[in-house]
């Protein structure tokens, strides 16, 4: 376990969010159980990921 290979690198980003939205991302995290942390990582993931097929999608119409 303690491999470099299988450590996961993390960076860090810090976030401030309007309360309103912070309760309702809490309310979706628990609804999901799943952390805060972990839903806004998902949303990221998903987010990033749409934008790469998306890229790829209008490279490939040209």
């Amino acid at each position: 376990m303690n491999d470099v290979s299988e450590v996961r690198k993390l960076g860090e980003l810090r976030l401030t969010i309007p309360n309103g939205l912070h309760k309702k991302l809490k309310l979706i995290a628990l609804e999901k159980e799943s952390s805060l942390k972990q839903l806004i990582i998902d949303v990221l993931e998903g987010y990033t990921q749409n934008t790469q097929k998306q890229q790829k999608e209008e490279t490939l119409s040209k």
